[in-house]
């Protein structure tokens, strides 16, 4: 694959991640309740809200996938956050920038992608999305659906951001 692409904001984008305390957490029932309705809601076995960091992709939550990390340059999550805007591939074997990709190539054989930005502070730490085994297509309505569960879990990452920084003042 061909996802070495890196945000314009990497640098703001990675020390919302770090003051976040989400990268490598414990699991929140919010955000694996918002991975279940992925899956359920967009008739795809794989739902996720990923982190991206420096080198790898971090699902905090997820659902119908064993794996909890990916290299980041092997991840369609990747290229979702430097585009900064929804991202679908209907069949990634068809796709030149992920058929040679190790996620298409080798288990979990992604051949459906559909991903929008996980956004805090108007900075995309990571991304919400879904994935199968089979090419799909995609409805209006299901790229809506998309769109607010990610627009839910950007809240909830968001409010997660705020309480870190409000007990990192209370303890000066």
């Amino acid at each position: 694959m061909t996802s070495t692409a890196v945000p314009p904001d990497e640098s703001e984008r990675l020390s919302l991640l770090t003051a976040s305390k989400l990268l490598d957490a414990e699991v929140n029932p919010a955000f694996d309740a918002i991975a279940r309705l992925l899956s359920s809601q967009l008739g795809c076995p794989v739902g996720m809200i990923n982190l991206v960091d420096t080198h790898r992709v971090w699902a905090m939550a997820k659902v119908g996938i064993e794996a909890r990390q990916f290299s980041r340059h092997d991840a369609f999550c990747a290229t979702t956050i430097a585009q900064g805007s929804p991202l679908v591939v209907l069949d990634a074997q068809l796709d030149p920038r992920f058929k040679t990709c190790a996620l298409v190539t080798d288990a979990p054989y992604v051949r459906f992608y559909a991903g929008v930005p996980l956004l805090v502070q108007g900075h995309a730490i990571g991304t919400v999305c879904v994935l199968d085994t089979q090419p799909h297509e995609l409805s209006a309505q299901s790229l809506q659906v998309l769109n607010d569960l990610a627009l839910a879990a950007s809240e909830l990452a968001q409010s997660h951001l705020k309480a870190q920084r409000f007990r990192k003042l209370e303890a000066r």
